[in-house]
């Protein structure tokens, strides 16, 4: 009989602001996920003056170390929550609260498998000497009032042995700043299974009113992606589609919320790349009285970043509910639909493998966040 044993490995443990967490994982068994929960409370209006808003923007770097060097994962905060989403089918709960010193929490999950409760993939602690996980942040004093704090909570597999299909290795292979009308040319390993490529193209955002510079489509206008010696093409195109796809193989959208309080015509991050829709219960105070129960969207609604048109007051007490792809601005591309690592991408056998991205001309193509993560199998 197989069950899970879900225990903490810590809770509620002190994250030093503008520092690097470690934990020294258990010696023994059979680990399939950690669920990762930090908390922490902002100073007074954090979104007015900043245009980062929530935890997720100041975590920095998710590692786990294998024998004191080997990364298995090697990512960004937003990378293990996007992939969060990409493994389980929904986002895990947030709370991106901004109004006054707002108590904000952030959840993901590190799987070691293919996803959470994997049976057949995850990590064997007894076959090395040392598994560490850190976390880091980049936040300061001006950020949070008060150090953040962490928990967690780990998933064990209990009784039939161990995992026969070894674990998931995710590290961000490449990382980049965009520059406008330029190609980024990347090859890729030629080791191990690959089971999909995500490319995080975030836009840089603007230094005023802290939105996206342009689209993410912008971004990544063209996109090459070659087997081969460059003889088979498996991608030729823009990634307008590509966002699309994701939604078809996920078979549900991607819905993130939070309680914004911010300048007028600011924008905000929603944790979106592509914004399909959104809902508000959007009040404006000002000086005790309710007034435009209904206000404008920016025209520019269908980027990452949203706000409201046409007001003349700091914003309170909104509700705001976004519909789209792409969880932080990271593209998902998979080339087969199967669980099974026998089926998934044997590198060394397509001799090379490249991808090449083309950031549009248009103005705003400077300055973006982007980067390639890969995950692989690893026994």
């Amino acid at each position: 009989m197989t069950f899970w044993n879900r225990r903490y490995l810590r809770e509620a443990e002190t994250f030093t602001r503008d520092s690097t967490y470690r934990l020294d994982l258990p010696d023994s068994g059979m680990l399939g996920s950690i669920l990762v929960r930090v908390e922490g409370r902002t100073t007074v209006d954090l979104a007015i003056n900043y245009d980062k808003h929530r935890i997720i923007d100041y975590l920095t770097d998710v590692e786990v170390i294998l024998n004191g060097s080997h990364p298995c994962k090697d990512l960004s905060g937003k990378h293990a929550q996007a992939i969060t989403f990409l493994d389980q089918g929904v986002f895990p709960d947030t709370k991106w609260n901004e109004y006054g010193r707002a108590y904000q929490k952030e959840y993901f999950l590190i799987n070691f498998g293919r996803k959470l409760m994997d049976r057949g993939m995850g990590l064997n602690l007894a076959d090395f000497d040392n598994v560490q996980l850190r976390l880091t942040n980049d936040a300061s004093s001006s950020h949070y009032g008060e150090e953040f704090t962490v928990s967690t909570l780990a998933y064990f597999k209990e009784g039939d042995g161990g995992f026969p299909l070894g674990y998931m290795k995710s590290e961000q292979f490449k990382s980049w700043t965009s520059t406008l009308s330029t190609w980024e040319y990347t090859d890729l390993p030629t080791e191990g299974k690959l089971r999909r490529l995500i490319l995080r193209l975030e836009p840089d955002m603007t230094d005023t009113v802290y939105g996206f510079e342009t689209s993410m489509d912008n971004m990544g206008r063209d996109i090459k992606i070659t087997f081969d010696s460059g003889a088979t093409v498996v991608y030729e195109g823009g990634i307008d589609d590509l966002m699309r796809e994701i939604c078809l193989l996920q078979g549900r959208n991607l819905v993130t919320h939070g309680i914004s309080y911010h300048d007028p015509s600011d924008h905000r991050l929603n944790g979106l790349g592509r914004l399909f829709a959104m809902a508000s219960g959007a009040i404006e105070i000002t000086a005790n009285t309710v007034q435009d129960a209904c206000l404008t969207w920016d025209s520019d609604y269908d980027r990452g970043s949203s706000g409201f048109a046409n007001t003349t007051a700091t914003q309170a007490n909104q509700m705001a509910v976004y519909i789209g792809t792409c969880p932080h601005a990271c593209l998902e591309i998979p080339f087969i639909d199967s669980d099974d690592p026998a089926d998934w991408l044997d590198l060394a056998e397509r001799k090379t493998m490249k991808v090449d991205i083309h950031h549009h001309s248009s103005g705003g193509c400077t300055g973006g966040a982007c980067s390639i993560v890969l995950e692989r199998q690893v026994f």
